[in-house]
């Protein structure tokens, strides 16, 4: 079970990313949603790891971060270069338990890829619904992904991101 959710769940992802991809390309970040006209806030692209370490401990600070999730707040979190070969291997970014997030380098093709807020915020997600569910895709997940994206990034992109979940089944607690 809990592996079909997640496969579904990163099919949506995908689809959520392109669709945040062809608006922005458009110039105007404006998606149709369900026949509706939604203009997104603009979602932040990071250069390199540094950048994305930087703004990991910028949200781990925030105070509402810190009150709703005080215990993983606490965790500093190392971003750290995935260990691969370019071309070979799983290239997602992957949250590790004792604190590591591994992401694809800067050295690596198509990392930038990688380097999006959306991208960093699911991982903040993991981190932050880690003790409460077992199921890394699941209902609790998809709560603390939600509440991260509007807070940071906005209402909009929430939406965007619940009304296609919705779409798909699954559901968030």
């Amino acid at each position: 079970m809990a592996s079909t959710q997640s496969q579904l769940f990163y099919r949506v992802e995908n689809i959520i990313h392109d669709m945040v991809d062809r608006a922005n390309a458009a110039g105007d970040r404006t998606v149709n949603l369900f026949g509706s006209q939604l203009q997104l806030p603009e979602e932040r692209r990071f250069g390199n790891l540094e950048g994305v370490q930087r703004y990991i401990d910028g949200v781990r600070e925030l105070n509402w971060v810190r009150q709703e999730w005080p215990e993983r707040a606490a965790v500093r979190l190392r971003v750290v270069p995935r260990q691969m070969k370019p071309g070979r291997g799983e290239r997602l970014p992957v949250l590790y338990a004792d604190g590591r997030i591994s992401m694809p380098g800067d050295d690596l093709r198509d990392s930038e890829v990688y380097r999006r807020e959306l991208v960093v915020l699911h991982e903040l997600a993991h981190h932050f619904a880690y003790h409460i569910e077992a199921n890394h895709h699941g209902p609790e997940f998809l709560g603390v992904y939600a509440r991260l994206v509007e807070e940071i990034i906005g209402p909009e992109m929430r939406l965007l991101m619940q009304m296609n979940w919705y779409e798909a089944g699954l559901r968030q607690s």
